[in-house]
């Protein structure tokens, strides 16, 4: 997780002689390769994007893409879009297996709709990944683009909000 040891960003690594989580027997139920960590992302349809797209999109100064508008690419994209954007499902298990780091973000969004409506936090997430360090194939999981959202400007979820009602 990206967390912070005085003003760096430190990636999760797979490894660590850190125990944080012990049963109440004092049994320890650490994953030290984190093998339960990659299950997860993988049986979850977990979208993780690449440091070196990350970059991309704020040099273009473009926004976070939502989970559900990252293209789909057809058979003959799916290599180059694999290698230089998203990785999801088995390619998970793939990256994470090999020398990769990954980093989870966690922000407080800056509006209903959109966690960066304006591009700030991107252009901060992308100092934090260079001062830590971060490689072009790094991964990063952030809320927004890894997990399914909600369209909070679709006109029935705004009609049920003020309703008070709930969607399926």
């Amino acid at each position: 997780h990206t967390g912070k040891q005085g003003s760096k960003t430190q990636p999760f690594h797979m490894e660590s002689d850190v125990d944080p989580f012990l049963a109440p027997s004092g049994e320890c139920s650490w994953d030290p390769h984190g093998s339960s960590l990659i299950e997860l992302l993988v049986s979850c349809n977990v979208r993780l994007l690449k440091v070196g797209y990350i970059r991309k999109l704020e040099e273009s100064d473009d926004f976070f893409p939502r989970y559900q508008d990252l293209r789909s690419p057809n058979a003959e994209q799916m290599e180059a879009y694999r290698y230089h954007e998203v990785v999801r499902g088995e390619e998970i298990r793939r990256h994470l297996g090999i020398a990769c780091d990954l980093y989870a973000v966690s922000h407080a969004w800056l509006s209903n709709e959109h966690p960066d409506p304006l591009g700030y936090r991107l252009e901060e997430l992308v100092a934090e990944l260079d001062a830590a360090g971060a490689s072009e194939r790094d991964l990063v999981f952030l809320d927004y683009w890894s997990l399914p959202q909600v369209d909070k400007l679709d006109p029935e979820y705004v009609e049920a909000m003020r309703k008070g009602e709930t969607l399926p």
